[in-house]
């Protein structure tokens, strides 16, 4: 059995599975998991559910994901141009494993 990609394995956890982007405004459900605040607003129909586990929830209760907000607010530097420090993390994880592979 092939092990895990670490960098591929990362890049879904701070993913939102709506807009398949990094999340942005990252938020979590009761049944703790997150998606951007917009996206996850604009899911919710009649039914407030969850689109991962399809739980149904009596009322909306976003909770803000601070340690996820945290991670991207640091996580762009002007000193890098505008580069996402997690894209260069994944991309140098990327790199790691294919050296550890090979």
């Amino acid at each position: 059995m092939a092990a895990a990609n670490p960098a591929k394995t990362l890049q879904d956890e701070l993913t939102c599975s709506i807009c398949l982007d990094y999340f942005k405004d990252p938020v979590s459900l009761d049944c703790d998991h997150n998606f951007c605040r917009a996206c996850i607003t604009q899911s919710f129909d009649t039914d407030i559910s969850c689109p991962q586990c399809r739980e149904i929830f009596p009322q909306r209760n976003l909770k803000l994901n601070r340690q996820l907000r945290n991670i991207f607010s640091s996580s762009v530097s002007s000193e890098f141009g505008g580069c996402s420090v997690i894209s260069c993390v994944i991309l140098l994880c990327n790199l790691c494993c294919k050296v550890l592979v090979s």
